[in-house]
């Protein structure tokens, strides 16, 4: 499971809200070569953040999963238009990961 961060922001100025259960159960119910095993959405003055857990079968694939995902469900659904994906990546949160599981111990200083 890979974790990936991304940020909606509106077209223009005064978009109408994202409708965000619309999203998550756009996103959820999405099956193709990545699955979304839990999508975390948050709405505040200027977008939507969104955590995604995605199952796939490397990190560049969930990353441009996730990105095509976004804009295939803002492109689709009427319910959603008047949004852009702002941002979409793993950031360093598999930086971070990696040096917690697997830091060799005896090297620590």
């Amino acid at each position: 499971m890979y974790v990936i961060t991304a940020r909606l922001a509106p077209t223009i100025p005064g978009s109408p809200p994202l409708d965000t259960e619309r999203l998550h159960s756009s996103l959820t119910a999405f099956k193709g070569s990545i699955s979304v095993g839990h999508a975390y959405i948050r709405r505040d003055d200027g977008g939507i953040s969104l955590v995604l857990y995605l199952i796939g079968a490397d990190l560049p694939q969930a990353e441009n999963g996730a990105r095509a995902l976004l804009q295939e469900a803002l492109a689709n659904d009427a319910g959603l238009a008047g949004w852009v994906v702002a941002h979409c990546g793993a950031d360093l949160i598999s930086l971070a990961m990696d040096t917690l599981l697997w830091a060799d111990p005896s090297t620590d200083t």
